[in-house]
């Protein structure tokens, strides 16, 4: 069965529960996947998360937090990893060809049923083992809270939304990293050759405004996010997230 087809087939269902279960299957079987293990994990280590829009800064930050906790004393038994769900999700092509072609494009925009659905993939099948480690520190980039901010048309969506993704374990310190649209944007270009020059359109100033509202949105619904302004140098950014993740540890040597 080509891409396309699995294309066709999200196009058919609705953003439930159930299409996610109905599409998780789909694919398992389409990518020939053994199904990962979906019992009660215990999570006993730590799980810090950076969310936020494109250009934020989340993975020099991300990079910059993992040196100082390698390199700090306090954190000596600890075993520091850093894990993006793009980099573990199998289904991750297909949303990917679906931006790419927008021939392709219909009333129902899927691609949150695929990331939800690599979501719960990456989730069973590394998040959570790995989380039972109690030496384990995760610094995650991105949670399952971006592809709801990415794809809320309204803040009114945003706690259907959130029911599509409650097997996804609760961050102990939830980072969400923010910047005013046109520095977003700037740094988005500056980085484009990594990407032989591409720009979503998800990484344009008008949905970067979009993004940032729905972010704003979730801080209003779930406690305990934490916004970090990102708009000037990096040295007093890091040292606000270290204020803030070094005094969580200390608590609990």
């Amino acid at each position: 069965m080509n891409i396309e087809n699995v294309i066709r087939f999200a196009q058919s269902l609705e953003e439930s529960r159930e299409s996610i279960d109905r599409l998780y299957e789909f694919l398992l079987i389409h990518f020939e996947l053994e199904r990962p293990e979906e019992r009660e994990f215990q999570k006993n280590g730590f799980l810090i998360t950076f969310d936020g829009h494109g250009g934020a800064g989340k993975d020099k930050q991300i990079g910059l937090l993992a040196e100082h906790m390698q390199d700090n004393l306090s954190y000596v038994n600890r075993d520091i990893v850093q894990l993006t769900q793009k980099r573990e999700d199998p289904f991750r092509q297909v949303p990917k060809y679906l931006w790419a072609h927008q021939e392709l494009r219909s009333d129902m925009d899927c691609s949150l049923l695929f990331l939800t659905a690599g979501r719960r993939y990456f989730t069973y099948q590394k998040l959570l083992p790995l989380l039972e480690n109690p030496e384990i520190v995760v610094l995650q980039n991105r949670s399952y809270l971006s592809h709801i901010a990415y794809h809320a048309q309204t803040i009114d969506e945003l706690p259907q939304l959130l029911s599509l993704a409650d097997f996804d374990p609760q961050s102990d310190l939830p980072f969400v990293l923010h910047c005013d649209v046109d520095s977003a944007f700037a740094r988005v270009i500056k980085r484009s050759p990594e990407k032989n020059g591409l720009i979503y359109l998800n990484e344009k100033p008008d949905y970067t405004a979009i993004v940032k509202r729905n972010f704003e949105g979730l801080g209003k619904l779930i406690a305990g996010l934490i916004f970090i302004d990102t708009s000037g140098k990096i040295e007093p950014i890091l040292k606000e997230i270290k204020d803030k993740v070094d005094p969580y540890f200390r608590g609990r040597t």
